[in-house]
């Protein structure tokens, strides 16, 4: 008896002075699947220990004709939260992806994002591309009225009283989150404003050439107030995942916040004593658009639709260029660089690969804006 007496003593002191584990550091982290590598710097950088990510289009792979293998859908069934941007496999793929796992919180990154038209060729040669101008209404930023992503979302006041994601059902989309203040259209800190280039336009004005209208551009995460602006929905989506670690992802996100400020502000000291009849720049495939926007800049695109130009568009590229000194031409690794190559042999320009889909965010946005300047002079 008195041996039994002692043994539930000791089993009880043991009990007594085991650690206490709290439910958020019993928490498993996330499993987070994401479309595009750049996506997952900012994933990571707001989740961090918290998050595992998976991207869906590996390095070297080209959203626009991807398709998963089966071990990717296999990872899906296991993720919490995705995170869509806009990219062209996801009109197909989403739907697919959320059959697979009716569980998933689907979050779109890109929806309260303002987007502009997708750059095409023209034969207007006085209008090119992007023009740095400022335009009636702002590329990038939130949008301050409802918008039509397969469903009407209403806008919730602030993030703690609830944000809700396509999750099987509609849900009121989150604009505000409680970082101190509101973005509003004119960026996200007082070095992401837009400086004086030119002249103020309407948008559907400038857009009257230079770009297909049937096609809203997708890159959004390549210029720091979309970039911004993305993250809030990441966030978003992470703290109605998991709102036990939601003040960490606040943390966080202030600290990416930051970091895309700072990345503002050296892509500006680049790029802003360019001239402003040199600030035009020539690339295959128009994924720049957002980038050229915010920094005044005018993105010269090669293809046509998303198709090689004609005999007869390929000469008219060639002229412009060499009316305006086009001296680089920049090109994607995903793509082939065939017919840059030929019009920089035609015009004595060379080749310089600008990588869209890199992931570490910072360091291409560094990247783009010198190779760019150096392109200018």
């Amino acid at each position: 008896m008195r041996k039994s007496v002692i043994s539930l003593w000791l089993l009880g002191l043991c009990l007594t002075l085991a650690p206490v584990v709290t439910a958020a550091e019993s928490t498993e982290p996330l499993n987070v699947a994401v479309s595009i590598l750049p996506q997952q710097y900012f994933v990571q950088a707001i989740g961090q220990e918290h998050v595992n990510v998976t991207v869906m289009v590996e390095p070297g792979g080209d959203p626009h004709v991807y398709e998963p293998r089966p071990q990717q859908m296999a990872a899906l069934a296991e993720a919490d939260v995705y995170f869509s941007i806009g990219v062209n496999f996801e009109d197909v793929w989403l739907e697919r992806f959320q059959e697979a796992n009716p569980d998933m919180l689907l979050v779109h990154s890109d929806e309260n994002i303002h987007k502009l038209p997708m750059a095409a060729h023209h034969h207007d040669h006085g209008e090119a591309g992007e023009h740095g101008e400022h335009h009636g209404e702002e590329a990038g930023h939130h949008e301050g009225e409802h918008h039509e992503h397969g469903e009407q979302h209403e806008e919730a006041a602030h993030h703690e009283e609830g944000e809700h994601h396509e999750h099987g059902e509609q849900h009121e989309e989150a604009e505000h989150h409680e970082h101190g203040e509101h973005h509003d259209e004119a960026g996200h800190h007082e070095e992401a404003e837009h400086h004086e280039h030119g002249e103020h336009h309407d948008e559907a004005a400038h857009h009257e050439h230079g770009h297909d209208h049937g096609t809203l551009d997708p890159h959004i995460w390549l210029a720091p107030s979309p970039a911004l602006a993305m993250a809030e929905a990441i966030l978003a989506g992470l703290m109605e995942a998991d709102p036990d670690n939601a003040a960490a992802y606040q943390a966080n996100f202030d600290a990416l916040a930051q970091e895309i400020a700072n990345v503002d502000q050296d892509v500006r000291a680049q790029l802003d004593p360019i001239p402003e009849d040199k600030r035009h720049f020539m690339v295959f495939h128009p994924a720049w658009g957002y980038f050229a926007h915010e920094y005044h800049l005018r993105q010269v695109p090669v293809e046509v639709g998303g198709s090689e130009p004609s005999a007869r568009e390929l000469a008219e590229v060639v002229e412009h260029a060499q009316e305006n000194q086009v001296r680089v031409i920049f090109v994607q690794p995903q793509m082939s660089e065939q017919t840059a190559r030929t019009i920089a042999e035609e015009i004595g320009a060379h080749v310089v690969v600008l990588d869209p889909l890199a992931e570490d965010w910072p360091a291409n946005m560094r990247s783009a804006a010198e190779a760019m300047a150096q392109a200018m002079q």
